[in-house]
């Protein structure tokens, strides 16, 4: 009886603190919290003076944030924000003035999408290398947050080969934050 009881006390803690917000809760947080989650650069290729970085902003405030810049000492001659769009049947990458975070919701940047374009990098970006960036936006302290290095054939977390669900991701951790 006593195990009967503990298990179902721990059962309610658990549920308990995930309807707070706890910490494995997607909206765990406090009010105007702007975390950083799975922060990736893909390996540079030797000869390209060109590279990308990708991550998951989560906006934890009641009005919507936008990154408008991201800066990082010494590690490319430009840090752009870009996208992709279709022109004339051909995929290009496009500067964007910035990113918008919904309120109380978050935006992924990823291959094929919204992406950090680093532009004339000074160093190879190497496999499991990291490199510490800062995140500016419109209306928030900036944010700094360390990106990890992955091999050139890395497609992000949770994608498989190609597939990923854009439109549901409020049942998945995307890391430590």
């Amino acid at each position: 009886m006593k195990r009967v009881t503990l298990l179902l006390t721990l059962m309610t803690v658990a549920v308990l603190a995930f309807a707070r917000g706890g910490p494995e809760s997607p909206m765990a947080g406090r009010e105007g919290d702007t975390p950083v989650n799975n922060a990736w650069i893909r390996a540079s290729i030797p000869g390209d003076d060109n590279a990308a970085g990708y991550m998951v902003i989560r906006n934890r405030n009641s009005e919507p944030k936008r990154l408008v810049r991201v800066e990082a000492d010494g590690l490319a001659r430009r840090i752009e924000l870009h996208t992709h769009t279709m022109v004339d049947g051909l995929m290009r990458m496009q500067e964007v003035e910035g990113i918008e975070v919904p309120a109380r919701g978050e935006v992924i940047l990823e291959p094929g999408g919204l992406h950090i374009m680093f532009i004339g990098i000074t160093n190879d970006f190497a496999e499991g290398d990291i490199h510490r960036l800062t995140l500016y936006f419109d209306n928030v302290d900036p944010i700094e947050a360390d990106f990890i290095v992955e091999p050139v054939d890395y497609l992000g977390p949770d994608m498989h080969q190609g597939e990923h669900d854009h439109h549901n991701h409020d049942d998945h951790d995307h890391g430590s934050e």
